[in-house]
């Protein structure tokens, strides 16, 4: 099940042990100490950063296709610890789950649109979130997310694969207290009540995204693709939207300035590309840079 215990992002202790359970960074370590290589010489060797290497062998990140056909040669590792074709999980809604509205459909049906239109990186994505030890907790918030689109799929599928943890956690007690986040049906204020979402922590950022949330506002319901807390020195809270525009309607910087959040816009070309969660970092960054407001 997805954790609903409070996101390290809230805490000042790590709790590492989900990453006790990888056995995947154990097996790369293993294998790479037994041909008695440093680190830095297998990274040279295979065009990949110390760093990322030394995340995928500590467990806090998951190898990708790539990167494991880029290791096998010098580790002798084998096949690619998942399914290259995967089924799709059953699209069924769990009890807690928020009622479906018209715009809504199961994991399944995003799923299929994703294959549809990415059908590679979309199998090589699952294959990486098929191999994590938590693919289960992985699964049940694709389910709960309520996603829209295929592109929102996939977007949420790379970030799972990226090593972005599932949890039960709520914007109100994240700190977001500009607006209420409300029930998209009924309008009714959701409050403290847990939802799914993503944690993304490493040395450099922390950040909550919390997919498909409404909010009401004075001019009106808005709904967000997703909410998003960064936290660097200080909380920044940012409208992330999967919508492929090119550029900001006027429409748009009205939407902006209704819900007093800054806005991020991400094209199915920043989705596919291979520098996403690099790009997504960076614009990130340069949104706290510019707005700095809790």
């Amino acid at each position: 099940m997805i954790s609903s215990s409070e996101p390290k992002l809230f805490t000042t202790i790590l709790d590492d042990g989900d990453m006790k359970n990888n056995k995947i960074g154990d097996m790369l370590r293993k294998a790479r100490e037994s041909r008695q290589m440093s680190q830095a010489r297998l990274s040279d060797k295979v065009e990949m950063e110390a760093s990322r290497l030394s995340q995928l062998e500590r467990g806090q990140r998951f190898p990708t296709c790539e990167e494991w056909t880029r290791l096998s040669p010098h580790l002798y590792l084998g096949h690619y610890p998942g399914q290259r074709r995967l089924t799709s999980p059953q699209n069924i809604w769990y009890a807690t789950a928020p009622k479906l509205t018209r715009g809504e459909r199961p994991f399944g049906v995003r799923l299929s649109a994703a294959r549809n239109a990415f059908e590679n990186l979309c199998e090589s994505t699952l294959a990486t979130v098929r191999a994590r030890p938590d693919v289960k907790a992985c699964f049940e918030y694709l389910e709960r997310a309520a996603l829209e689109s295929g592109d929102e799929a996939l977007f949420h599928l790379r970030l799972l694969a990226e090593g972005a943890t599932p949890c039960l956690f709520s914007p109100l007690r994240a700190g977001y207290r500009t607006y209420p986040v409300v029930d998209p049906a009924n309008r009714v204020v959701i409050g403290d009540i847990r939802r799914p979402c993503l944690e993304f922590v490493d040395d450099e950022r922390e950040y909550l995204v919390f997919p498909q949330t409404s909010i009401l506002t004075a001019f009106g319901l808005y709904r967000l693709d997703s909410l998003v807390c960064l936290r660097y020195e200080r909380r920044v809270w940012i409208n992330l939207e999967i919508d492929g525009s090119a550029h900001r309607s006027d429409i748009d910087l009205r939407r902006e300035q209704n819900l007093k959040l800054a806005t991020l816009r991400l094209s199915r070309d920043h989705i596919v590309s291979p520098d996403l969660m690099s790009n997504l970092h960076n614009a990130l960054a340069e949104l706290y840079r510019t707005r700095r407001v809790s």
